[in-house]
């Protein structure tokens, strides 16, 4: 709804901001409405520090390396946030995704303005996941998610997976650069992908995955966007693909 909103005003630039903060919706989905609130808000807090850091780098016109470093650090703070409190879906991807992708493209409105932007579109993901709970209204007290106790064990391997989010996004970053790609953070969130697997078989299927449909995904970009007779560009003349954006 915020992105429908965006659109119909005639600011399409500034959907970005609201996709992140709608992604908010995707988590604590089995839970209860009660249960369900808090994981998003949880789940809200990345996404919203993913877009706020995102757009300060782009309003600082920090990227390349700076982005590189940045996103790294703080793919790993995500990382152990999101083992702490155990989110579903797994691991900070989305965090790392809002921020690379907001990282790289201009900044059309204030700071402030973005963020809120976000924030709102968490809010409102928030309201309609939670609005279920009207037609029950059962509130059960002291009801918390099933989060295991901390202990030496969980907080030593959090950490490990914690360095691997920094190395793998760290290392994709740094050949993203260097092959002057010009979009170092798809790079850094097709890393970040197949860590959030809970085992070996897992994070190579994540992997597999991300692969193939990256391929797929371009092949549709093909057909969509260069000329040739299968393009749907032949019924918007006047549009070349080069104003379309791209994050």
């Amino acid at each position: 709804m915020p992105a429908l909103v965006l659109l119909a005003i005639g600011r399409a630039d500034l959907i970005i901001y609201a996709v992140f903060g709608a992604l908010t919706g995707m988590y604590g989905r089995a839970e209860s409405h009660q249960l369900r609130l808090k994981h998003q808000a949880q789940a809200a807090a990345v996404l919203l520090a993913g877009v706020s850091v995102g757009t300060f780098l782009s309003v600082s016109h920090i990227h390349s390396w700076g982005l590189v470093v940045v996103e790294a650090l703080l793919a790993g703070v995500g990382s152990l946030f999101s083992d702490k409190v155990r989110l579903k879906p797994n691991g900070p991807f989305f965090g790392i995704l809002a921020l690379g992708a907001c990282a790289s493209v201009p900044a059309h409105v204030p700071f402030l303005a973005a963020v809120l932007i976000c924030a709102a579109s968490a809010a409102f993901s928030m309201v309609v996941g939670f609005a279920g709970w009207l037609r029950y209204r059962v509130w059960e007290r002291g009801a918390v998610r099933d989060i295991p106790a901390s202990s030496a064990r969980l907080r030593q391997a959090a950490g490990l997976h914690a360095a691997r989010y920094v190395l793998a996004v760290g290392a994709a970053g740094a050949c993203g650069v260097l092959t002057g790609s010009g979009h170092p953070h798809w790079a850094m969130a097709a890393a970040a992908v197949p860590l959030a697997g809970a085992d070996v078989p897992s994070r190579l299927h994540r992997g597999i995955h991300r692969i193939v449909g990256t391929f797929l995904g371009l092949a549709i970009v093909a057909v969509v966007l260069f000329p040739g007779p299968l393009s749907p560009l032949h019924y918007f003349p006047g549009k070349p693909p080069s104003s379309l954006p791209c994050w």
